[in-house]
């Protein structure tokens, strides 16, 4: 459509393309956001894993399950979550106990929290993290593991993998040996343990490896996870839960690197601002080495709870089976 202007000369109605821009504006306004806050791969919990009326968790208008973890200390139980992103994460915590007094440790990670109600916070994050939500100090906290997307991922019937899919499983005792892969994927609950001897040796995923359902110091194997006499071992990214004895225990090894995408899992009142990753020690009267500082060195962090063992490493220097 066209006009006249004061001179007589046509020109092109402005108004058409006035409201095509408010369109084109419109449209940016709806879809930015929904590109910058990217997909959010969940690990849905098997039957029975996933606790209700506690704590509830929600990414980017997503449900994540929580898991439970048993302490000896501070009032019991205490609770997990494990989630992907990329971009930008709104995590949602409700509560059924106040949160107007939580905090969120360490602050290294740069989580921004808000408070929504008495009971409700929201969390923002722009980068992988690992935070304890803690509404009343050590009591009862929420741990939350916001990972980093998880690349060359393993599947059923690769070569040399021992691969477990999502859901409860009870193997006894799983038994490593050269050149092979353990693979626990997202939303697989292994209840055993894992007994690695030999050469070339990786243990990943996102998976839980729990000892609950062992009485105290009779599991299927010495300790949750045993590796000995290993040369080049790589564990990386997975949680273990509940063991019935010592957590994770290396005899007589050489090149152990905990890789976690530079994660580091955290427990509540266990910061690393306050503690300093700690070199994993020998069991007594037995040769164990490690790649020194500066190169790979191996290094544990355990829940203060004492039932919740988790991973650390460095990247420098890695053999390019183990970088990430």
């Amino acid at each position: 459509m066209t006009t006249a202007n004061e001179g007589g000369f046509a020109m092109d109605n402005p108004v058409p393309a006035l409201r095509r821009s408010m369109i084109w504006l419109g449209l940016v306004q709806v879809f930015i956001p929904a590109l910058v806050r990217a997909d959010v791969p969940t690990y849905p919990a098997p039957a029975g894993e996933a606790i209700t009326g506690d704590y509830a968790l929600t990414v980017n208008g997503k449900p994540v399950d929580v898991y439970a973890a048993q302490s000896e200390f501070f009032e019991g139980d205490y609770y997990f979550a494990t989630f992907e992103f990329s971009g930008k994460a709104a995590i949602r915590v409700t509560s059924s106990q106040s949160l107007a007094q939580a905090q969120v440790q360490p602050s290294r990670f740069n989580v921004q929290l808000e408070r929504n109600s008495d009971r409700e916070i929201t969390l923002t994050a722009e980068a992988p993290f690992r935070i304890s939500v803690e509404r009343d100090g050590r009591k009862k906290p929420l741990l939350l593991f916001g990972n980093a997307p998880e690349a060359d991922t393993p599947r059923p019937g690769d070569p040399n993998v021992v691969y477990f899919a999502p859901g409860v499983h009870r193997p006894g005792k799983i038994t490593l040996t050269d050149d092979q892969t353990l693979y626990l994927a997202g939303g697989a609950v292994v209840k055993g343990c894992v007994h690695a001897k030999g050469k070339n040796i990786t243990i990943r995923g996102r998976g839980v490896l729990g000892g609950e359902e062992s009485p105290r110091f009779q599991g299927p194997g010495r300790y949750l996870l045993d590796c000995q006499d290993c040369q080049n071992l790589a564990v990386r990214d997975i949680i273990l839960r509940n063991p019935w004895s010592w957590t994770f225990v290396t005899w007589n090894c050489d090149g152990v690197v905990f890789a976690h995408d530079q994660r580091r899992r955290v427990g509540p009142g266990q910061h690393p601002e306050r503690h300093g990753p700690q070199l994993l020690l020998p069991h007594p009267g037995r040769q164990h080495r490690h790649q020194g500082a500066g190169k790979a060195a191996s290094a544990v962090r355990e829940h203060p709870h004492r039932r919740l063992r988790v991973l650390d490493g460095c990247r420098e220097h890695l053999p390019d089976r183990l970088r990430m």
